[in-house]
């Protein structure tokens, strides 16, 4: 399932790696970050096999699996070059297109990614609590176990917004699934795909985030030719509609998207 909206250069969104087209345009402060970008782009956004409007079982989660989802929703849209945007755990999906691809992807812009996940990071990994409230609270509307598991990501809030948000991931698939995701998410490792990106490269990530650490994205911006690295003066993982640092960020961000 795919969604074009908007009208001038080419963008492609590789989101969360959670998603459900529908539920995030109806989600007030997501629905405004779509129609900034729409304002200058013409912005493709899909739901990856499992999730959301493409919703069908699935027993495993495999990212080289994630980037041909997304060659296949962009020949479906007809989009053969584009500018790439990805976010957290859709970085591994974008990756993996733009290593394969190279061809295709005019620029990539990625907030909050990393190259290794949680279980390849550190020597004794402890246990993920997070797991803990996703398999307690994910399907149950007005959690608090829900709530928990986004205020590890947005510890600075709003409030009121999270709850916005828990249910547009609520929306998007079942708890299963998210647990393969995380799952898949812990144990990747991106740092052999890095050197295969050939297009200029912005990585912004939150200089306190508690999800993906900042060192996470400098060796994103090291492994990557010709990178750049903006560091967001936050605690959040991504910043959210209203927070004062979001239209310098969305400024910024789709400038970089739309340069010549």
């Amino acid at each position: 399932a795919y969604s074009v909206g908007g009208s001038g250069p080419k963008v492609v969104r590789s989101g969360f790696g959670m998603s459900d087209i529908q539920a995030e345009w109806d989600c007030a402060p997501e629905r405004a970050k779509l129609e900034k970008i729409e304002d200058r782009c013409q912005l493709l956004r899909f739901d990856y096999v499992g999730y959301g409007q493409s919703a069908q079982p699935i027993d495993k989660v495999d990212f080289d699996d994630a980037a041909e989802d997304l060659r296949a929703a962009a020949d479906a849209a007809g989009f053969d070059r584009f500018a790439l945007y990805s976010e957290s755990g859709g970085v591994n999906g974008a990756l993996r297109f733009a290593a394969k691809y190279p061809e295709r992807v005019t620029r990539l812009a990625i907030l909050s990614g990393y190259v290794d996940g949680r279980l390849r990071r550190a020597e004794r990994p402890a246990a993920d609590p997070i797991r803990t409230l996703i398999k307690e609270g994910w399907q149950k509307p007005n959690s608090g176990f829900t709530i928990a598991y986004l205020l590890s990501y947005f510890p600075e809030g709003p409030l009121e917004m999270l709850q916005q948000y828990a249910e547009l991931m609520q929306a998007s698939c079942p708890p299963e699934r998210v647990l393969l995701q995380r799952d898949a998410g812990n144990a990747v490792a991106n740092g052999p795909l890095l050197p295969l990106i050939q297009c200029p490269t912005l990585i912004m990530h939150s200089r306190r985030d508690g999800i993906h650490p900042l060192s996470e994205a400098q060796k994103l911006a090291a492994g990557i030719p010709n990178a750049e690295l903006v560091v967001l003066n936050m605690a959040n993982h991504a910043p959210l509609y209203g927070q004062p640092i979001w239209d310098e960020y969305m400024s910024d961000f789709i400038g970089f998207l739309t340069a010549d």
